[in-house]
């Protein structure tokens, strides 16, 4: 009887502390990266929206040693889709959800069991001889604390992984980046 109470005691602290974290946290996670490509949106949009060709330069797969790529839906636009494993049978998907014919592709992807939702926004610069991209990721936490943890984290960890797709498109649309 001695012993449960100090129990009892821990778990209830860590409950409530649990509790008090989930209110204070943020609900939602949100990165973005601005980009120049010295090409036309005609060369930009396609690889924004037609899952073979995303699947060439998206960071998110590129880091890790995948073991297979699935492609499924439509071959571009809404409801395309890949997915694609890890050695270690996680992975994730890319899904088109909307579109908006070179201005926009909206997106959801799964990163290793997480749902984030993504936006690539085209704009077409220098007499449309260059597009500027404007690539937004958004993470809704659920109610759990790792969850909002996450969230906080969510620019920190995404950050890289864009900045380095970013280059990865810039390449893949035959932009040196040079200025």
């Amino acid at each position: 009887m001695k012993m449960l109470r100090p129990v009892l005691f821990v778990a209830l602290s860590i409950l409530v502390l649990g509790s008090i974290l989930t209110l204070v946290l943020p609900s939602h996670g949100h990165s973005e990266i601005v980009f120049l490509i010295h090409q036309p949106a005609a060369v930009v949009y396609p690889r924004t929206m037609t899952p073979r060709l995303v699947a060439r330069w998206n960071p998110f797969h590129r880091a890790l040693p995948v073991t297979s790529l699935h492609f499924a839906g439509a071959d571009s636009g809404e409801t395309a889709t890949y997915d694609w494993r890890d050695p270690d049978g996680s992975g994730g998907i890319f899904l088109v959800t909307s579109t908006v014919p070179l201005l926009e592709t909206d997106f959801q992807t799964r990163i290793r069991g997480r749902w984030e939702s993504g936006s690539f926004q085209l704009r077409p610069v220098a007499g449309g001889k260059e597009t500027w991209v404007k690539w937004i990721m958004e993470y809704k936490a659920g109610i759990l604390p790792w969850d909002r943890f996450y969230a906080l984290a969510f620019g920190t960890v995404m950050g890289p992984a864009m900045n380095s797709g970013a280059e990865a498109l810039q390449k893949a649309c035959g932009d040196s980046g040079a200025d």
